[in-house]
């Protein structure tokens, strides 16, 4: 019985180690399975990681030519802009240079003119006084005779002086003493001891009073019966600029007809970008004939306006000082008889300006024109 049941326990050990065997070369068989799908699924994403990679790369590379050629352009606009500016500034600059250097040429030359007029009238005056030396009486015509001339120059400036209404009391005086110093010249250069008091000129030609003479004359400019000299109403003027800073500050604050107004807000105020770049022009309803313009700063002076340019009608075109800078007295420029005219606008250009301090935006607080317009009444 022991040897059976030792017999079947043998067979049965037998069967245990047939079907392990069996067991483990299935499980190596399943596990080399599951390798080889690991294995592969490792080599996949790999080869999906390193295609991942080298789409940023190529991704990287698109993106610093993009950058490279974007700075590029933006370094070739700069460059192209900065030259463009700076041909525009030294084109200005020349244009200035010529401005001047043509100015300089035109005084140069009126000053030699007058220089050899004057000389010219101081020979012939010379010429004449020893000429007259042979001949007491004609010479005494002759010098009552220039005398007279003197009167008369006298008489025309005072009159010129009403009619330009500038100081006519220290015009005047200057007048005389022009004419005092050309009679003590000629009275020592010729050794006269009996000629006419200069003083008598007043006497002669009966005028007492230099002041009350100039303020009885009165200036007629305005000589059609229905016109009259007035300042123009603001409803009667538009106007236009060159800029202004804000959109409250337009061109329209300068010709409001408010002057009493002293704050920023209250005038005409420019975007301040440089000599001769600056205008403002009113327009008129109606022709008028300009016999004076009168301006008045803004409130800030420290870029109060130093000079500028007045131009209307066919030929009047002149650069002004302005003495005054305070926003409460009025820079008055008065037209000559000769430059009246019809004009339907007039422009005024900034030249310069206090301290070259464009940056506070220069303008002006308040324009008025003088004129001849027919009476409405």
């Amino acid at each position: 019985v022991l040897e059976t049941k030792v017999n079947r326990l043998g067979n049965l050990e037998s069967k245990l180690e047939s079907q392990m065997n069996t067991y483990q070369s299935k499980i190596e068989k399943k596990v080399d399975g599951k390798l080889d799908q690991v294995t592969k699924k490792s080599e996949d994403l790999k080869r999906e990681l390193n295609s991942r990679a080298k789409n940023l790369e190529d991704q990287a590379n698109d993106l610093k030519k993009s950058v490279r050629s974007d700075f590029d352009a933006v370094r070739n606009t700069v460059e192209t802009k900065t030259e463009e500016l700076k041909l525009s500034v030294n084109s200005e600059l020349r244009e200035n240079q010529d401005r001047i250097e043509a100015f300089q040429k035109e005084q140069k030359q009126a000053n030699e003119d007058f220089n050899a007029s004057i000389q010219g009238q101081l020979t012939d005056t010379k010429e004449e006084a020893k000429k007259s030396l042979y001949n007491t009486e004609l010479f005494k015509k002759v010098q009552n005779s220039k005398l007279e001339r003197y009167e008369q120059v006298l008489e025309t400036v005072i009159k010129e002086v009403n009619k330009t209404q500038i100081n006519q009391q220290a015009s005047s005086d200057r007048t005389l003493v022009i004419l005092k110093k050309l009679n003590d010249r000629l009275t020592r250069e010729n050794k006269l001891t009996n000629i006419q008091d200069f003083n008598n000129i007043q006497n002669d030609a009966g005028i007492r009073d230099i002041s009350a003479a100039i303020s009885d004359l009165k200036a007629e400019v305005c000589v059609e019966s229905d016109f009259r000299e007035q300042v123009i109403r603001p409803n009667m003027i538009t106007c236009r600029e060159s800029s202004k800073q804000t959109g409250s500050t337009g061109c329209g604050m300068a010709i409001d007809g408010k002057t009493v107004a002293n704050s920023r807000g209250s005038a005409w105020a420019s975007q301040g970008r440089g000599s001769e770049r600056e205008w403002i022009q009113l327009d008129f309803k109606k022709p008028v004939r300009i016999l004076a313009i009168r301006i008045l700063q803004k409130f800030d002076q420290s870029s109060a306006v130093k000079r500028i340019r007045i131009e209307f009608g066919r030929n009047f075109n002149q650069i002004r000082t302005m003495k005054e800078k305070s926003s409460s007295r009025w820079n008055v420029i008065r037209m000559l008889n000769n430059e009246v005219e019809e004009v339907e606008s007039l422009k005024i250009t900034i030249l310069d300006v206090e301290n070259n301090n464009w940056r506070n935006n220069p303008g002006f607080k308040e324009i008025q024109v003088v004129g001849c317009l027919e009476d409405e009444n």
